[in-house]
């Protein structure tokens, strides 16, 4: 009987942590993507935005992207975490969170499928170690994780965490910017519900979405005199070379191609 106890012990806790040796493995396999995709090396000028924001420093270039990739770079590198060894520790999570995606919607073995699926896109070559993209798909995956926690139990505590990852997603790059109050209208239109806790729900899924952004806003006011919650400066190239019919691969300033001032 205690045999038989200690190996039903045992199988628990290879089941708890098979999908962490599949995603440990997967990231080792697919190391040598390292290498031969040439992404291993850092962008010094993205390093300094993040060095500047940490230690104080106003740099008017700061304004130019969102902060948290670049912060969360630079201070891994300052406690000497190697760049290769970030990207990896990034994948490894990112593995995690597919699985843990499919094991809410669908069960263990599902996640397991999920998990497996992307580790042979990867290899493929169809997922690559870009580390800005590979940043901001780890926040993804978490707000669609928190999104089908939330579909199961819609409480206060899982609407609040949903916001929380909306809103750091927002700090790496700004698609999700109207998600929140669309997420709230498809709520509604799902359960046709109106009573209070709905209200204490939505209003804090809306309040957690947008709260991070608020300290990010006046550093931008400090740096340029513009309350600003946005990036929208960074893609001002890529939409005036569209505009003009091309692609933002073109060297020379795009504003003056455009024919804009400093400033607008």
């Amino acid at each position: 009987m205690l045999s038989i106890s200690k190996a039903s012990v045992a199988f628990k806790v290879l089941r708890a942590v098979f999908p962490a040796l599949v995603a440990g493995g997967l990231c080792l396999h697919n190391y040598p993507l390292l290498s031969r995709t040439g992404v291993a090396d850092i962008s010094l000028t993205r390093m300094n935005y993040g060095s500047s924001l940490l230690a104080g420093v106003v740099n008017n270039d700061i304004a130019l992207m969102m902060p948290l990739f670049e912060t969360t770079l630079s201070a891994a590198l300052n406690f000497i975490i190697s760049y290769p060894l970030f990207l990896i520790i990034l994948r490894l999570a990112c593995y995690l969170l597919v699985f843990n995606s499919g094991y809410i919607l669908r069960g263990y073995w599902a996640g397991i499928v999920s998990l497996l699926g992307a580790g042979v896109l990867e290899t493929a070559g169809v997922l690559r170690y870009d580390d800005e993209q590979l940043f901001y798909s780890f926040f993804l995956l978490l707000v669609l994780s928190l999104l089908f926690l939330k579909r199961r139990d819609n409480s206060l505590k899982n609407s609040v965490l949903c916001g929380l990852a909306i809103g750091a997603s927002l700090l790496v790059r700004t698609p999700l910017l109207l998600f929140p109050p669309i997420l709230v209208i498809l709520d509604w239109l799902a359960a046709r519900e109106s009573s209070k806790a709905f209200f204490r729900r939505s209003l804090a899924l809306l309040a957690t979405s947008y709260i991070l952004l608020i300290p990010w806003g006046y550093v931008n006011y400090f740096i340029s005199g513009k309350f600003a919650i946005t990036d929208n400066r960074r893609a001002s190239c890529n939409l005036i070379t569209a505009a003009k019919g091309s692609v933002y691969t073109m060297e020379g300033d795009c504003r003056e191609l455009a024919g804009l001032k400093e400033g607008e």
